[in-house]
């Protein structure tokens, strides 16, 4: 009955040509941490909606639809253009700024099936979802390619969706192209409170990445560049090639390896741009610190320009444990002070280490005796091993 449903919304829009969505769509799904769960309900049908033929659907951890059932506010509904935001009552206040109902009982996981239905000739029945009812996938459904993204992400449904789906693997599709849905990092909650609807004659230029955070890019001071991680850019309705440009601190490529750059363009043809991988890495030769929320800009004439934030660090080829020393004392005429210890630790060296103590203090690799203002730790193989300095 579920399938009849949707294949008559689809042939009747093909048919006839509607420019409006067809029916209600989920817009916009969390699984944010903690309690930050909502789900947003896009109207494009081209006329205000009452919600009161209309129930949440959820199904926890496998099961039959429905398991639990949410009922919208009385007298609730969308106007043509707009979004109805559903969220549970205990999220962030960044979500229950834009909520226009919450709930305690808004909350799943990722492994558990939220669903729109509607009462259709008496019986409620539905009509589009985020994940399935059947056996429990684990942790999560991939979606667009992101393995278990529908656990600890923000999915937004692409512009160009005008009529729901119950057709969980059509719907989530198996890469950035062919999905429904576009893919973010969890408690991105830019996109919520508004929904771009392109179900018109004219289509809007679309990219979409994923995914749209890297982090964990790595490499010792003085070593080469880190390795390289992946993103996935496509576009469709294009007018004009997606340029790619790399932030400061990063290069990207279309190769594995090699072929490292600031720029990248792709180039479209009929007006898309295929699934492509680009690849990225934290540069050589970067002093040691902390190279985080750093972003690949990826943009074409008339879509919305997409980022891909990026996050690392070159850490030091010396380790020091700890940093600092106090306490240092002695009553005058008598002394030296008690000796304090610290470590010395060093990788990828290319040289000895050396070590110079200021001038009124001193330095020795042995307990209460050798004491002198220098020492040098030869590496072996690149390495000193932990060494303790007093």
């Amino acid at each position: 009955m579920k399938k009849f449903y949707l294949l008559l919304s689809f042939s009747l829009f093909y048919l006839f040509g509607f420019t409006q969505a067809t029916d209600l769509i989920i817009s916009e799904y969390s699984e944010g941490s903690s309690n930050n769960k909502y789900i947003e309900i896009y109207n494009g049908t081209g006329a205000s909606v009452a919600l009161s033929d209309y129930r949440i659907w959820m199904v926890t951890n496998g099961g039959t639809w429905p398991e639990t059932t949410i009922t919208f506010t009385s007298g609730a509904s969308i106007a043509d253009g707009e979004v109805y935001v559903v969220a549970n009552g205990s999220a962030s206040s960044t979500i229950l700024a834009e909520a226009d109902q919450t709930t305690g009982s808004l909350s799943f996981n990722g492994d558990d099936a939220v669903g729109l239905a509607k009462d259709i000739s008496g019986t409620l029945t539905l009509i589009d979802a985020v994940g399935e009812d059947g056996a429990d996938p684990g942790s999560g459904w991939d979606v667009a390619g992101v393995t278990n993204a529908t656990k600890d992400h923000t999915l937004v449904r692409k512009s160009d969706v005008c009529s729901p789906n119950t057709d969980w693997d059509d719907s989530r599709g198996s890469n950035a192209t062919d999905s429904e849905w576009i893919v973010y990092a969890q408690d991105t909650w830019t996109y919520l409170g508004s929904h771009t609807g392109n179900c018109g004659g004219s289509s809007t230029p679309t990219i979409t990445v994923s995914p749209s955070t890297l982090n964990g890019f790595t490499y010792v001071e003085g070593n080469l560049p880190s390795p390289e991680q992946t993103f996935s850019v496509a576009g469709t309705d294009l007018t004009t090639d997606i340029n790619l440009s790399a932030p400061t601190d990063y290069e990207i490529s279309e190769t594995a390896g090699t072929g490292y750059t600031n720029t990248i363009t792709l180039t479209q043809s009929g007006g898309s741009v295929t699934a492509t991988t680009i690849y990225t890495r934290l540069k050589a030769s970067l002093a040691v610190g902390d190279y985080n929320n750093e972003d690949i800009t990826v943009s074409s004439s008339g879509a919305v320009s997409q980022t891909v934030t990026c996050s690392g660090s070159v850490t030091s080829a010396i380790t020091l444990n700890p940093l600092t020393l106090t306490g240092f004392t002695y009553v005058e005429g008598s002394g030296p002070s008690t000796e304090q210890t610290f470590t010395v630790e060093g990788t990828n060296l290319t040289a000895d280490i050396n070590l110079s103590a200021p001038t009124d203090y001193e330095i020795s690799e042995t307990t209460g005796s050798g004491y002198t203002t220098s020492i040098t730790l030869t590496q072996s193989g690149g390495s000193v091993g932990t060494t303790t300095i007093y």
